[in-house]
């Protein structure tokens, strides 16, 4: 019986096991190398007030019209100075808007062409140009569509990051000989991340799609059945392990038969009986933030690299739980600004903030981040909004 599982497993974990004695190499100043996070247990409510209270938010519209409506839930946002891009996968279509919240211009490429791309899974922003990754190349556009060139790709991926100097990085979602490829300006190549060969002949039922960002010079990733986090610099280092106490990966995780195999990963997995990935990865000097794999009770943590504290986003009410709650963790994190940022369903929106108001009719008193939602002016024809908030450290 094959197992439907997710690769990366042994070759990761020895990979893991040989950089965790190199825990001070290549980490930014004061990341601690072990991080431990109890998923099981509470944030106090005094540590979610103060929290939450240190929070800067600000909404912002995005422009809707026939012409320029997106699928918020197929979309990825990414911002880069002035602009703001949202590639919505189902469309194949690249927004772009202003800060102001106002639309510039779309990007439509699809086709068979040399210039056009046949799929578009993600895009990363760098140097003022669109890099598109298709299925076995990258193509780059100008910010109005204008071609530029293609990139051949020796491995496929469904994630992508560039570095301020062309350095390219793009991530398997599933499992690869390797998960990691990247390309140098120079033209050479190097593979990262080696999954076992064993586990290449297995089935695949999930992965991580989120688990690939820059932050600065550096490019930062998780892989599926492994706990670390690892950055890119000259190579491939941990920059940080994350302890789940109780939660942990076995060691006997992918001993046996294959059947035993399936069978274990099915009752860890649907059990929620360990942490066999997280993803939705965001790191900036002071904070860690990402999603664990939890089916049941799903959270996102949010790890204070100075003080060594973390808090879980769980029953933080309305309006926070919105922005907040479940797997909503932040898209990304805008380096000029420091503000997190991430989409909220317009619709959502205004049922909140009517609920809110039946209660409370001073609501705008206790949450100044809501003055400008006109319920009145939401439909279902109106686009997804942004949510940008600081975090104090």
């Amino acid at each position: 019986m094959k197992q439907q599982l997710v690769g990366l497993a042994f070759c990761s974990i020895l990979l893991l096991q040989g950089c965790i004695e190199k825990k001070n190499e290549a980490k930014f100043d004061g990341t601690p190398s072990i991080c431990p996070v109890d998923l099981k247990s509470e944030s106090p409510k005094e540590s979610i007030d103060r929290f939450l209270a240190g929070m800067e938010i600000q909404l912002l519209p995005l422009e809707s019209g026939d012409d320029i409506l997106f699928k918020g839930s197929g979309s990825t946002i990414h911002l880069d100075g002035d602009d703001i891009f949202l590639l919505d996968a189902s469309q194949q279509t690249i927004f772009r808007f202003g800060r102001d919240g106002k639309f510039k211009n779309k990007i439509f490429r699809k086709g068979q062409g040399a210039e056009d791309y046949n799929v578009l899974f993600n895009i990363a922003l760098s140097d003022n140009k669109i890099y598109g990754l298709d299925n076995m190349k990258i193509q780059l556009y100008d910010y109005e569509g204008h071609y530029i060139k293609t990139i051949p790709l020796k491995n496929n991926g469904r994630q992508i990051a560039v570095t301020k100097d062309g350095t390219i990085a793009v991530a398997s979602n599933y499992i690869q000989p390797y998960q990691l490829t990247v390309y140098h300006p120079d033209g050479t190549v190097f593979e990262y991340l080696p999954s076992n060969k064993n586990l290449l002949k297995q089935q695949i039922s999930q992965s991580t799609y989120h688990s690939l960002k820059r932050y600065g010079d550096r490019i930062l990733l998780t892989n599926y059945f492994d706990p670390s986090i690892y950055q890119l610099e000259d190579t491939v280092s941990v920059f940080a392990t994350l302890d789940f106490k109780g939660m942990n990966i076995p060691s006997d995780m992918f001993s046996g038969a294959d059947e035993e195999i399936a069978n274990r990963f099915r009752e860890y997995r649907e059990g929620d009986k360990a942490i066999l990935s997280f993803d939705r990865l965001t790191v900036t000097d002071d904070w860690i933030v990402f999603a664990p794999s939890l089916i049941w009770d799903p959270c996102v943590v949010y790890y204070n690299r100075k003080s060594d504290t973390y808090l879980l986003n769980k029953n933080w009410g309305q309006p926070y739980d919105l922005f907040f709650g479940g797997y909503r963790a932040p898209d990304g994190y805008d380096e000029k600004s420091g503000e997190f940022y991430q989409l909220v369903n317009a619709v959502e929106l205004k049922e909140v903030v009517e609920e809110i108001a039946k209660k409370k009719t001073n609501y705008q008193d206790d949450y100044p981040f809501l003055k400008n939602v006109d319920v009145s002016q939401i439909d279902d024809n109106t686009n997804d909004w942004i949510v940008f908030f600081k975090l104090q450290s």
